[in-house]
């Protein structure tokens, strides 16, 4: 009812989605550059891109709706949120790696040393 009395005096009608994607895609741009929270980058991106897509076609497909833009603007965000996560928890997966590798070489060096000095 609010729908067609606001369409029928020209106001646009307001797009939560394209809010939503809006803001889920900033708050993922600022994780995804934050160590250690690249997994919360890539959800709040992969939410946000769904919103913003909704958002855009609900804009494009009724003249009344505003937040085209917006939707469009948090669904390229929230795109570059999903890959910034995706590399930040790389960093990270990689990271965590390296050092497990650098425990076992410790590891491995202090059981020839404890040979070395038994032996002796």
């Amino acid at each position: 009812m609010a729908d067609a009395s606001q369409a029928q005096t020209g106001e646009k009608l307001g797009n939560g989605m394209a809010v939503t994607a809006l803001v889920l895609g900033i708050v993922g741009v600022v994780f995804g550059f934050v160590p250690l929270t690249g997994f919360i980058a890539l959800i709040c991106g992969a939410l946000g891109l769904i919103f913003g897509l909704i958002g855009f076609n609900k804009a494009r497909k009724n003249p009344a709706r505003s937040g085209k833009t917006m939707g469009l603007i948090g669904a390229i965000l929230s795109a570059i949120a999903v890959v910034l996560g995706i590399w930040g928890m790389t960093i990270v997966f990689g990271a965590v790696e390296d050092i497990d590798d650098a425990f076992q070489e410790f590891d491995e060096e202090m059981q020839d040393l404890e040979e070395d000095l038994d032996g002796s």
